[in-house]
């Protein structure tokens, strides 16, 4: 990030870099210290978010010139306005004179040389109403020409800004306007043509079987915007669904299948245990042993 560097106001009137020096501490400057001595300060050039506007104010001033006075520039007494607001968004004095010559030829030498000095002793930033103002630009001429980077001076930003919201959404709700709207389940009403009441039709649908089938579906990852994807679906059955019926069994065959199958289960559990029981006694007569070695007298 470019910083700018200000040496600080410890130098005597008759030095020479006395005029460089920082008679006031900008705001948001940092000191520059060596201990307690402030050598200078520091402050961040400043940035726009939206970038350099310059080339396209200077693109729309001559877009206001030619509309305005033709192509040969102007000659007027609006020449010197124009010249004095394009010499703020120029780099040097060789560009503004190229730009007084090209289009405005009526601004004498005189002048010329006084606007240049006034823009390079102190640059100016214009806003869009700012420039709007010096330049005399009104709402109709704005939207005749296509200017965005110099407002209007019966338009202000305010409302630039409420009218492009309302523009915006505008253009979405007509992009979704003219979207193919897509019939769904609600619109169609299959549980009519079936003879059969919404929550039944429903309720039949869960119960069918998944079947797996291929549907070309919108990506965004595909030239054609398409893609293949397989998808679960249910079988829809005729209507009405055929009745199932389940062979009736016996309440003793049952209770002895859910009886057998608890008793395998507890068979799985207890297993392993059996099958380590020999081990744990081992080692309880090998605990019993070292304690009665190692502590007789608490055994009689």
């Amino acid at each position: 990030m470019r910083v700018n560097h200000l040496p600080a106001a410890v130098l005597t009137e008759d030095d020479p870099r006395a005029g460089e020096a920082a008679r006031v501490v900008p705001r948001g400057a940092k000191a520059v210290k060596f201990g307690a001595v402030v050598l200078g300060y520091t402050k961040p050039a400043h940035k726009s978010r939206r970038g350099d506007l310059r080339p396209l104010r200077l693109a729309e001033l001559r877009r206001i010139i030619r509309n305005r006075h033709g192509a040969g520039g102007a000659d007027t007494d609006d020449a010197s306005i124009y010249l004095a607001f394009a010499a703020h968004h120029l780099p040097d004095a060789p560009a503004i004179r190229t730009f007084a010559r090209r289009f405005t030829p009526g601004v004498l030498a005189d002048e010329l040389e006084e606007v240049i000095d006034a823009a390079l002793a102190k640059s100016r930033r214009f806003t869009a109403d700012a420039a709007a103002k010096a330049l005399g630009v009104r709402r109709a001429e704005r939207d005749h020409l296509g200017l965005r980077t110099i407002g209007a001076t019966d338009h202000g930003a305010a409302a630039r800004a409420t009218e492009r919201k309302r523009k915006n959404r505008d253009a979405k709700r007509a992009t979704r306007a003219a979207m193919p709207k897509r019939e769904t389940i609600t619109d169609a009403e299959p549980w009519k043509a079936a003879g059969i009441s919404r929550a039944t039709w429903y309720r039949r649908q869960q119960a069918a079987p998944m079947t797996r089938e291929t549907k070309s579906v919108r990506s965004r990852y595909r030239e054609n915007g398409t893609a293949d994807a397989i998808c679960l679906t249910r079988r829809k059955p005729p209507y009405p669904a055929p009745t199932i019926r389940l062979p009736h069994v016996p309440a003793a065959v049952l209770l002895g299948e859910r009886v057998r199958a608890l008793t395998a289960r507890l068979a799985r559990i207890t297993t392993p245990l059996l099958n380590i029981a020999p081990d744990l006694r081992r080692l309880g007569r090998a605990a019993t042993i070292i304690n009665l070695r190692d502590y007789p007298h608490d055994h009689p």
